[in-house]
C-alpha cells in the first residue's frame, strides 16, 4: 500500500469533525430551538432546521466512511478500493458544481488521492 492512502482514513475523519463542527457553530441556534421543541417532529417543512439537520448528518455519516476505512487499511492491511475514490469523486465534484464555495473540495482532494495511489 502506497504510504499517502494510510492517511485516507484520518483526512476524511477530520473532514467529518470540521463539518460538524462548523454544522453546530453555524446552527447553533436553530439546534438550541430544535431541542427546546423536544427534538420529535421539530424539523419538517422548516427549512434552517432541515439545512442544520442533514449538514450534521453529512458530518456523522463522513464519521462512520472514515471509521470504516480506518478498519480495512489499519486493522485488515488491505488498500482502499478504488471505486471508493471513484465514488466520493463523483459525488463531491457533483456538489462542489453546485455549491462551488463548501467543503466538496476537501472530499474531491481525498477520493482523487484514493484513486491516485491505487494507480
Amino acid at each position: 500500500m502506497k504510504s499517502i492512502q494510510r492517511y485516507s482514513p484520518l483526512m476524511m475523519e477530520l473532514t467529518a469533525y470540521i463539518h460538524s463542527a462548523l454544522g453546530l457553530i453555524l446552527a447553533w441556534g436553530t439546534i438550541r430551538t430544535i431541542g427546546s421543541e423536544g427534538f420529535v417532529n421539530t424539523i419538517a417543512g422548516q427549512h434552517d432546521r432541515e439545512a442544520a439537520f442533514w449538514f450534521l448528518f453529512a458530518g456523522a455519516m463522513m464519521w462512520l466512511l472514515a471509521r470504516f476505512m480506518r478498519w480495512t487499511v489499519v486493522q485488515q492491511r488491505q488498500p482502499l478500493p478504488a471505486s471508493l475514490g471513484w465514488h466520493l469523486i463523483t459525488i463531491s465534484a457533483v456538489g462542489a458544481i453546485m455549491m462551488p464555495i463548501s467543503g466538496f473540495w476537501l472530499v474531491l482532494a481525498q477520493g482523487i488521492i484514493m484513486v491516485w495511489n491505487r494507480r
